[in-house]
């Protein structure tokens, strides 16, 4: 998965009816679920996930030149970008434990612990 990040720089609304769609294209993977952007305010970002998928001759982990392309309904945009392609098996590693993201899902994980303590009254207390 591919995550982009789009700043939408212009004065008009980015809307659904203005089909956005972002790919990514290089020689070393092929986009197999396409990113889209449903509704883009101007000065606002939004963040796409594009699913893709390494070519039959490329090994994970090599990297090489890639292209996000933007385009839709009065929409048109490229980036070139240095990507990685697959993701490397992990490895009880420095530079592996560094080389890999946490999911978003983690990221946003909240985590508590409540702990509740009854004080037992003098009384209680007396009678043992």
């Amino acid at each position: 998965i591919v995550e982009v990040v789009v700043n939408n720089v212009g004065s008009k609304w980015v809307l659904a009816n203005n089909s956005v769609k972002i790919t990514v294209s290089s020689s070393g993977c092929d986009t197999v679920v396409l990113g889209v952007i449903n509704m883009l305010a101007p000065g606002n970002q939004a963040k796409a996930q594009v699913g893709v998928e390494n070519k039959g001759a490329t090994t994970t982990g090599t990297t090489g030149n890639a292209t996000v392309s933007i385009s839709g309904i009065g929409v048109s945009a490229s980036y070139a970008f240095n990507a990685t392609f697959g993701v490397v098996p992990y490895g009880a590693t420095y530079d592996s434990v560094y080389a890999h993201e946490s999911p978003s899902w983690y990221n946003d994980l909240k985590y508590g612990i409540f702990i509740h303590w009854v004080c037992p009254s003098p009384q209680q207390i007396l009678r043992s």
